[in-house]
């Protein structure tokens, strides 16, 4: 019985252990482009950061909600291998997807990633809304297809996790766009 409790104990232990070193992996606008709402048509970098070392990388897609466009260049870490290309800006489809990757390609960090570094990153520009609006940035995954297509970051310790926290954007135009909008607007109305 007590070899039970102890074995029970160490497993419990272990299990805390590996739970507490899996880390965390989300989008983010770069800090120096970073505020509380944006205008339309800007351009902003986004980046792909984690919290713990990561040591290995596989990539599908990064969408949107909109069709905002992503700009070249995609920067990878320099720590990753690029195997054979850090992907493609293809700006269009359903869902929108801004960047696509070669499914299956690993990207292995050697040195190790470091924790806060961006893994890669992107130019995005705000597409051109007459209207408030939240954009949505984030990974995409098709579990239908065989093998899944999905997004894995490998941690130092071989945790795994296969889910980028999503990224919201705030748009809102500046007000003499909107006037300018709604007169033009007015003035087509009364021409016809």
């Amino acid at each position: 019985m007590k070899k039970l409790l102890i074995l029970s104990v160490v497993i419990l232990i272990l299990t805390a252990v590996s739970v507490a070193s899996a880390g965390t992996v989300w989008f983010e606008v770069d800090p120096s482009d970073a505020k509380d709402t944006y205008d339309p048509g800007e351009t902003l970098t986004i980046r792909v950061v984690a919290d713990a070392t990561v040591s290995q990388l596989t990539l599908d897609a990064v969408t949107s909600d909109t069709d905002g466009q992503a700009k070249a260049p995609l920067t990878l870490h320099p720590n990753f291998n690029l195997l054979p290309s850090p992907g493609s800006l293809v700006n269009s489809g359903d869902p929108f997807i801004l960047i696509e990757f070669v499914t299956g390609d690993v990207f292995t960090g050697s040195p190790l990633v470091p924790s806060g570094q961006a893994l890669y990153s992107f130019e995005y520009q705000i597409p051109l809304l007459d209207s408030p609006a939240t954009i949505t940035i984030d990974d995409y995954t098709d579990p239908a297809h065989t093998p899944p297509y999905a997004t894995t970051v490998r941690f130092g310790d071989d945790t795994t996790v296969q889910d980028i926290a999503m990224l919201q954007i705030n748009v809102v135009p500046e007000p003499a766009t909107l006037v300018l909008l709604c007169l033009g607007g007015l003035l087509l109305r009364r021409r016809r």
